[in-house]
């Protein structure tokens, strides 16, 4: 069961084709795989905040606001 937010989060990473964020398992996904190499605290905590909501099959807004706080710090919003 995949675990969606009321409010996608519309990111753009990499090639510049815009990727909606649709919930935690989305973001844990592009924070592990797809992020830029360089990370600031934010990006930690939006991984520790997703990956401990995929374990779980909750989330809720604070990992949304992780996520987008890790977004904005990479210039990934928009």
């Amino acid at each position: 069961m995949s675990i969606h937010w009321n409010r996608p989060v519309a990111v753009r990473i990499g090639s510049g084709i815009a990727d909606v964020i649709r919930g935690p398992v989305d973001a844990f996904e592009a924070l592990n795989n797809r992020w830029p190499a360089e990370h600031g605290e934010s990006y930690f905590v939006a991984k520790a905040l997703c990956s401990e909501a995929v374990a779980t099959a909750s989330s809720n807004d604070t990992v949304r606001d992780a996520f987008i706080d890790a977004a904005q710090d990479a210039r990934l919003l928009i």
